[in-house]
């Protein structure tokens, strides 16, 4: 007798016209519940895709109404004034004034993309005021500086870059300035004489005193205006940093410090500066130690904060000073920090 074959079962499939979803087993129900859950979320998805894109619509018109509204409420202003970083970021403010003039301040420590987001074809005129033989504009990675030497030259501000340009055109800077490409200011009326010496005789030779800083009077307390003290103790780094620090060195800072107070200097005439985080660090620690207090800068508390993890209050854990005569705090922040700033005693400790 013959044995016919039995076929196998249908594989069920989500996709199939099913009338009774009750006569389907427990993974069967599963499969189809998964498979509607998706449909309705894809739904769902080119629906939320389609009201974004009409709420792009209807913001881009808002703020092209707010840009008009700020260029018409600035017509009649002659000066307007913002950060880099706002400039690139009220590109439309700015097409829809076309200001043909504008003046970077500090031009040599701003990255070369930022002018260039402050400018456009209504430009005709750009004056960059700064130094571009002090500080370059910040960048996170050394490999992208010119120091580098890898040629990407990010931290080469326009300011540095066309100086250079012209004086490959010119040969001199006598020449530049000749023809009016440059200009350098020649009087300065913030260093005491010693003090400009250091830069008069490297990287301003041309540099001359104002007669106001000839008046200055001396440092009390000590037997000289300027005063570079050599010692021979090491330097420390911890496991966890790579940063330098001198207990030693810091040691004598806070002496000095305390010594300048108690001739009657306020705390807020003396600045401390360092190049590492770690020195700032046991710097601070020192100071706290001996109750005076210290004020940190925006930047340098940011930098700080990075390194500690953890956030850093100025003087909010000190509650007695050193000396009745100290008014505020002593500030202390990185060299590259303290840029533009003054004090009436810099102490410097590498």
């Amino acid at each position: 007798m013959a044995k016919t074959r039995g076929t196998a079962p249908k594989q069920f499939n989500v996709a199939d016209k099913i009338n009774d979803p009750w006569c389907l087993k427990k993974t069967q129900k599963q499969m189809l519940h998964s498979h509607w859950r998706e449909l309705a979320i894809a739904d769902k998805r080119e629906e939320l895709k389609c009201h974004m894109k009409e709420f792009n619509i209807l913001n881009e018109k808002l703020e092209s109404f707010d840009v008009a509204s700020q260029v018409n409420g600035a017509r009649g202003v002659r000066i307007i004034g913002m950060t880099t970083s706002g400039a690139s970021s009220h590109c439309a403010l700015l097409s829809g004034l076309r200001p043909a003039i504008v003046i970077c301040e500090e031009a040599g420590e701003v990255l070369e993309s930022h002018i260039i987001a402050s400018i456009g074809e209504y430009t005709q005129h750009i004056v960059m005021i700064g130094d571009y033989q002090q500080l370059r504009p910040k960048v996170g990675n050394y490999q992208l500086s010119v120091d580098s030497g890898q040629g990407y030259n990010l931290d080469e501000s326009m300011f540095e870059r066309l100086v250079n340009v012209c004086q490959d055109k010119y040969k001199t800077k006598e020449k530049m300035m000749n023809n009016g490409s440059l200009t350098v200011l020649h009087t300065q009326r913030r260093m005491r004489p010693e003090v400009a010496d250091l830069i008069r005789m490297t990287l301003y030779p041309l540099l001359e005193d104002d007669d106001k800083v000839k008046n200055y009077p001396d440092v009390k307390g000590m037997g000289r205006n300027l005063w570079f003290f050599d010692h021979n103790h090491p330097e420390e780094i911890s496991d966890s940093s790579v940063s330098h620090s001198n207990k030693f060195e810091a040691g004598m800072v806070l002496q000095l410090a305390l010594r300048l107070i108690r001739q009657g200097y306020s705390a807020d005439q003396i600045a401390i500066l360092t190049p590492y985080s770690g020195q700032l660090l046991r710097l601070r620690e020192m100071f706290m130690k001996k109750s005076l207090a210290v004020h940190l800068d925006e930047r340098t508390k940011i930098e700080m904060e990075e390194v500690l993890q953890e956030k850093i209050s100025n003087g909010k854990k000190l509650k007695n000073a050193v000396s009745k005569n100290v008014k505020d705090c002593v500030r202390m922040s990185t060299v590259d920090n303290f840029q533009g700033e003054e004090a009436d005693v810099v102490i410097i400790s590498r």
